[in-house]
């Protein structure tokens, strides 16, 4: 009993009270919520301004950056609830996922939230994922929610430029024609490495291209739109401007130009024979014969007769390899001396010594199957390229392996059953810093395109601040609706009471989440200046509440809208009335109060549905995203069954209007079609951000004390 005394007052000596009490602590950490909140808003949106973050205060590197995953990646903080919060966004991030900065501030404002209102932290982190709830079932409402069409060119460029606009290190301010420029090249990117054969590339591409991707030490985001798009290369270069990016057919290898590469290069692109590739993933060294991987020296027993034999061998596998009619020798490792001379007699050109990342997209592209003997390749085991070439970009020059359909010697032969498309992405930044930074930037836009793939019925939200504001405006009104006077039957009073009681704690939590998506919208209009929703300083934005004021009366259509449906569901026909429902269905509104029918093309049309984002150059609401509903599910789909034999590719875009407004009441049934979009975002994503906030803040929201081991 003494030894057990002993210990626990050794273990109480240690465990330090730095903070203690649970005012003390919440007081502490709500000034680190403050700075950390304060730092996100202010890198948040297109108006987000870069931080310079620097290694140590002697001197160390410097990190300039907005992006989240390099800026908290780079900060080192002592406050413990912060660096919680960090660490478990980091956590979150290595998987590659995006929106870190709008996780940041709906976290920290749904913890601050919660410690104002006096609620129970276990009764908050009950309630809160109920709103959440909400959320995102009017994130599933149709109107809200537009279905995703890869075929759909205005939606894809919108989902890029949410990404993109906000990252000014990497693209220059207010140059919106470089922007669009970018945009557009990053969705050509997108869908030319889009798989053909399967909606989402095989396992052995998948780990192939992701095991190159972490071999090369890229960032998550980097590696995740390699896993996604392995058909996708990034060639990040320094010295021009953005404009000059582009996209090139075919793969670059930076290695130094082989004498005889001019030579090669004439032999597709000139008319003449195709060039066949034989990829080797072992080391071609001087072996023994039998064994591939013990090297021959002189100075073993035998030394003379061992190299005689392994010469002649050496001899054979050349005469084998031109013999298949080979161009090309593609070697993951070392090439022996003796062998790269006998198949320069021979006129193979050999390349080794390739990284992992190369070997894939060689193989890829030409459809060469990967060898590891020391054996003549066979006649289905080459691959096939339209031709080789150097290829001069800024003060380097890159291998260029062309695609087959590059030359019409190799367009008359038959293709390879596994060879598929591959394009390079040549990204030109000013300077290593904007490279970096562009790089980190396009990968995410790639990989957020790249995820609708594996979605069966991918769907978008409006961007800009639009989707917080609509959503919070009616979790407002659904709170509202909570607060019922009590039952006037005196019997059950208590149990009435307790009800009520309940609901009003139900209330402020749907309140809390409300303010706190209100904040993060916010926080893009004013970047940071100024308080959240009901103060702050002047500005060009005005006041947290004008902004939001100006909001909510843009978007009084499409908040009004989700009056016409069920929470969860909203598939039926929607009626035209309303303030917006009508706003732009073709009648004016007056029109439609007196009951004047639309015209018989258009009886199945309903309105169009128009969202508005912040737009912070013109400081005022702007239009981001419009939806138009279909008339019925029912009707859709009798109508889509009779439209379906008479015209149009359904598969490509998976399915005509009708398809994309159609749908059961699970996942994303009911969903809207697509009119114009400007700003969007994944709604998946922005869901994916939305729940590892609630699960954070519900995580710290309890804490009542921060302890200090001392050991």
């Amino acid at each position: 009993m003494w030894v057990l005394l002993k210990m626990l007052a050794i273990g109480h000596s240690c465990l330090e009270t730095g903070v203690s009490g649970e005012e003390e602590t919440r007081r502490s950490s709500t000034l680190a919520l403050d700075t950390l909140s304060h730092l996100a808003s202010t890198c948040y949106g297109p108006a987000g301004r870069s931080k310079i973050v620097r290694a140590n205060a002697s001197g160390g590197g410097l990190t300039v950056t907005s992006t989240s995953h390099k800026l908290f990646s780079a900060l080192a903080l002592h406050e413990p609830i912060a660096k919680v919060v960090l660490e478990l966004l980091i956590a979150r991030q290595a998987k590659g996922a995006d929106g870190g900065l709008f996780t940041v501030l709906l976290t920290t404002g749904l913890l601050r939230g919660a410690w104002r209102s006096g609620l129970p932290p276990r009764v908050v982190a009950a309630l809160v994922p109920e709103a959440l709830a909400r959320c995102a079932a009017y994130a599933r409402c149709g109107s809200l929610a537009g279905r995703l069409r890869i075929s759909h060119l205005p939606t894809l460029l919108a989902l890029v430029r949410g990404v993109l606009a906000p990252k000014h290190v990497a693209l220059p301010a207010g140059d919106h024609a470089a922007l669009q420029q970018l945009c557009v090249l990053v969705v050509s990117a997108f869908v030319r490495a889009v798989p053909r054969a399967a909606p989402l590339p095989d396992s052995s591409r998948t780990r192939a291209a992701e095991a190159a991707a972490a071999e090369e030490g890229l960032a998550p985001a980097a590696r995740r739109a390699a896993r996604l798009l392995p058909a996708l290369r990034q060639l990040p270069l320094v010295g021009r401007h953005v404009r000059e990016s582009e996209l090139i057919d075919g793969v670059l290898l930076d290695l130094p130009s082989p004498p005889r590469l001019a030579e090669l290069a004439s032999l597709g692109t000139a008319g003449g024979r195709p060039v066949r590739v034989a990829l080797y993933v072992e080391s071609l060294h001087a072996v023994l014969p039998g064994s591939l991987g013990a090297l021959a020296t002189l100075e073993c027993g035998g030394g003379e007769v061992a190299a005689l034999a392994s010469e002649e061998m050496l001899r054979r596998f050349a005469d084998g390899v031109a013999a298949a009619g080979v161009s090309l020798l593609l070697c993951q490792k070392l090439v022996a001396p003796a062998l790269l001379r006998l198949l320069d007699e021979r006129n193979v050109l050999v390349l080794p010594r390739l990284s992992l990342r190369h070997i894939g997209a060689a193989k890829t592209l030409s459809g060469a199957a990967p060898l590891a003997q020391l054996l003549p390749p066979k006649a289905g085991e080459l691959g096939l390229l339209g031709g080789v070439r150097p290829l001069p970009l800024g003060a380097k020059e890159y291998i260029h392996l062309l695609p087959p359909a590059a030359s019409a010697a190799a367009a008359s032969v038959p293709m390879p059953p596994h060879a598929e498309p591959v394009c390079t992405l040549v990204l030109w930044a000013p300077h290593a810093t904007a490279s970096e930074e562009l790089r980190l930037c396009v990968s995410c836009a790639l990989a957020t395109l790249a995820s609708a793939l594996c979605e069966p019925r991918p769907a978008v939200l409006p961007g800009g601040g639009a989707f917080e504001v609509i959503a919070a405006a009616r979790l407002r009104r659904d709170a509202a609706r909570l607060c019922l006077p009590p039952p006037s039957p005196p019997p059950g009073a208590a149990e009435a009471a307790a009800a009520a009681v309940a609901e009003r704690q139900r209330r402020s939590a749907w309140l809390l989440v409300a303010e706190a998506l209100e904040a993060a919208a916010v926080a893009l209009a004013r970047n940071g200046d100024g308080g959240g929703g009901g103060g702050g300083g002047g500005g060009a934005a005005g006041t947290g509440f004008e902004v939001l004021e100006a909001m909510r009366e843009a978007n009084a259509a499409a908040i009004a809208c989700g009056d016409h449906g069920g929470v969860a569901g909203d598939h039926g026909e929607l009626a035209t009335q309303g303030s917006g429902c009508a706003a732009r269905d073709g009648r004016s509104t007056a029109a439609a109060a007196q009951g004047v029918g639309p015209p018989p093309d258009r009886a199945r049309a309903l309105p169009i549905v128009p969202m508005f984002g912040w737009d912070v150059e013109t400081a005022a609401p702007r239009e981001v995203l419009s939806l138009r509903r279909v008339a019925s599910t029912a009707r859709a789909g009798s109508e889509r069954s009779s439209e379906s034999s008479s015209g149009g590719d359904s598969s490509g875009d998976g399915g005509g209007e009708d398809d994309e407004a159609a749908g059961g009441s699970s996942g994303g049934g009911g969903l809207s079609v697509v009119v114009e979009a400007y700003v969007a975002e994944l709604a998946s994503a922005k869901l994916e951000a939305m729940q590892a906030s609630v699960e954070i803040a519900c995580a710290l929201m309890g804490a009542d004390g921060i302890l200090v081991d001392a050991r």
